[in-house]
């Protein structure tokens, strides 16, 4: 009994050993100035998703496993992370009528040659548009797998710092904040069509060749007074919509760092 509850402990000292842990979330000031310019609206955020599984952990070099720091995984970590900069700038709401969601496409991590992380992410609004963004954090690794494990854990939370601010700090971020219902709110033809059929119901004024030019005057004076002046029958143009779905996709590297 004592010999298997010494193999449990060796084996659980061993598991903690190989598993890293990253940093906590960082606001980034940059990305919080660039929220606070929506302070008139309140914008809410729906699960993100990944296609990647769980993504609970990730594989450093098969020598040890990479973890968020409460074991939420990294697509809970990068939701955590977005409302993170929504409340420092004032515009979070659950219950606000914009929605946004978030996928995570890419995670990937190498600390071969040099140290890369590697995440794509698209935001998409419940208005139907969507921007994406992929981050490209590179970071000097080394030959000794513990100590390259190590530096890769420190370096995932600037590579969704960068991430977040590539897709805020874009004019394309604006188009997710719009209502839903725009485009779609045109201008009823209703008061055009009342105004065709009163320019039509409105007789000419027939001026008789024989009167003098003061009695034309007056008489076409008296027609308008009595009929009433036509309505103005022209129509205002419609704006353009904008395109349903502005996606931005592979920006370049930002300045990785730190």
């Amino acid at each position: 009994m004592t010999k298997r509850l010494f193999v449990i402990l060796l084996v659980a000292i061993s598991l903690s050993a190989c598993t890293r842990s990253i940093d906590g979330y960082s606001s980034d000031l940059a990305i919080v100035s660039a929220l606070s310019a929506y302070s008139g609206q309140k914008i809410s955020v729906q699960n993100f998703e990944s296609s990647l599984g769980a993504g609970l952990t990730e594989n450093c070099r098969g020598y040890a496993f990479i973890r968020t720091p409460d074991g939420e995984g990294f697509t809970q970590y990068i939701q955590n992370a977005f409302i993170t900069e929504l409340e420092l700038a004032g515009i979070y709401a659950p219950d606000s009528p914009v929605i946004i969601t978030g996928k995570i496409t890419q995670i990937s991590l190498s600390t071969l040659a040099r140290g890369e992380w590697t995440i794509k992410m698209t935001l998409t609004s419940n208005n139907g548009r969507s921007i994406s963004a992929r981050e490209q954090m590179f970071f000097k690794s080394n030959i000794v797998g513990e100590s390259a494990c190590q530096v890769a854990s420190d370096y995932f939370s600037f590579a969704v710092q960068n991430l977040l601010r590539k897709l805020i700090t874009s004019p394309q971020f604006a188009l997710l904040l719009r209502p839903s219902s725009y485009p779609h709110d045109e201008p009823s033809d209703q008061p055009l069509q009342e105004s065709r059929q009163a320019s039509q119901a409105t007789p000419a004024v027939v001026i008789p060749q024989t009167v003098t030019v003061q009695q034309a005057e007056e008489q076409g004076t008296q027609a308008i007074t009595e009929k009433g002046i036509p309505q103005d029958s022209e129509t205002k143009p419609q704006s353009k919509a904008p395109p349903s779905g502005c996606v931005i996709d592979d920006l370049a590297p930002a300045d990785n760092k730190p």
